[in-house]
């Protein structure tokens, strides 16, 4: 006798396994295989399209008869008080940028359902209205699809505890369209990082802040979370080096950087700023107002700074850019100047997925584009052909002068 397997459903203990059985006699069947009261039980059906569907809904039923016999909960759980047990038992595990990230996916998905709501009560129809509610706020497609994400983790998690009795969310599709997809957010170009600092000033106790943010970022391309939480422990002036360290990266990896002399000087700007205010914490851009005590500029500062630049300075805004367009511009600068290095630009900006860079970091400028088209020429022969075919006397501008006329019609 053969037999293949061709699905499992349920979990351990309770987990039932499917196969496609080949008798001897030539015959197929569809069997399942299960054990209860440590005796191994089965049951076939003629293998066909029907054959299948009724086993695999069959094992179903067994496995959710299983799970109710073998669980006890002793009494419902609201979804604030789920979240708190599942953040209790992996935050030993979890660096301090992954517990900031679960919260935040939390927060965006208690924004819909309440705290208080009883997690029975959620179905794949809430997380249907969940990801509408975000669409029309305009989160982005990426933060709904991660929130979605953390909600699924903590729904499995619960079930694996016998926490939940089923895990209804469990073939849930946390799918992005063609359409809704992660956004293609561009780069700041060199014009336009240039044109926003000449909308700041060092010299400004309200704008050396953003002067020295755009400028460092510019330059180095760390992420936001690393350069707005950046100590003064971690900056070395006399070796021009900084730290970026492992609980503030993404990747949880430590890693120097050696500086570029205009970002020494913008971190030698910082200093003075931070002895005429007479600060003494460890931030190298503390808030403005710490109220309560010494604490970071803040992300939401920084942005309303960049866009107010970008409005004096012409520069369009872009939903989403925000810090993340100079870290993709450093990239680009990199593997220009070093003729196409792909794992120089990586290794600058503390990322070695090239895969990432070379879908979404690194993207073509306008002028290196312009540039192919000015050298893109056809063969010989077939230039020679054209020219051939040209009227006596005509000139390129005569196809201008058309289409001016045909767009004033």
């Amino acid at each position: 006798m053969k037999r293949t397997s061709i699905f499992t459903v349920g979990q351990r203990p309770n987990t039932i396994h499917g196969y496609r059985i080949v008798l001897p006699s030539g015959s197929k069947l569809v069997r399942i295989e299960w054990r209860e009261n440590r005796k191994r039980l089965t049951k076939s059906w003629e293998d066909s399209s029907d054959g299948r569907r009724l086993a695999k809904a069959t094992a179903n039923g067994v496995t959710r008869r299983l799970d109710s016999r073998d669980l006890v909960v002793p009494k419902r759980v609201q979804v604030g008080e789920l979240f708190d047990q599942y953040t209790l038992s992996l935050t030993p595990d979890w660096r301090k940028a992954t517990l900031k990230n679960a919260r935040n996916n939390w927060r965006l998905f208690q924004e819909t359902v309440s705290p208080t709501t009883f997690a029975d009560l959620v179905a794949q129809r809430t997380l249907d209205e969940v990801r509408a509610a975000l669409r029309a706020r305009g989160i982005a497609p990426n933060q709904i699809r991660a929130c979605v994400t953390r909600v699924l983790a903590v729904w499995s998690w619960a079930r694996k505890r016998r926490i939940l009795a089923e895990n209804v969310l469990s073939d849930y599709e946390n799918k992005l369209s063609k359409n809704g997809g992660p956004r293609d957010v561009p780069e700041y170009s060199p014009t336009e990082v240039a044109a926003l600092m000449a909308q700041l000033s060092f010299r400004s106790s309200r704008a050396w802040r953003p002067w020295c943010v755009v400028q460092l970022a510019s330059l180095l391309g760390p992420r936001q979370n690393a350069l707005l939480n950046l100590e003064w422990r971690d900056v070395n002036l006399v070796s021009r080096t900084v730290r970026w360290r492992a609980e503030l990266d993404k990747r949880g990896r430590e890693r120097d950087q050696p500086l570029p002399r205009e970002a020494v000087a913008a971190f030698r700007v910082a200093g003075v700023w931070r002895r005429r205010m007479r600060y003494d914490g460890r931030f190298v851009f503390p808030a403005v107002q710490a109220r309560r005590g010494d604490q970071p500029w803040t992300y939401a500062a920084m942005s309303e700074q960049l866009k107010a630049a970008e409005t004096r300075a012409g520069v369009p805004h872009v939903a989403f850019r925000g810090m993340h367009g100079f870290r993709r511009g450093a990239a680009k600068n990199v593997l220009v100047m070093t003729g196409g290095d792909l794992n120089k630009a990586g290794e600058w900006i503390g990322d070695t997925d090239l895969r990432t860079l070379k879908k979404s970091y690194l993207k073509s400028r306008p002028e290196e584009l312009r540039q192919v088209a000015n050298a893109m020429r056809m063969p010989a022969e077939n230039t020679k052909s054209q020219q051939d075919w040209q009227p006596n006397g005509y000139q390129p501008t005569d196809l201008n002068a058309s289409q001016s006329a045909m767009a004033s019609e």
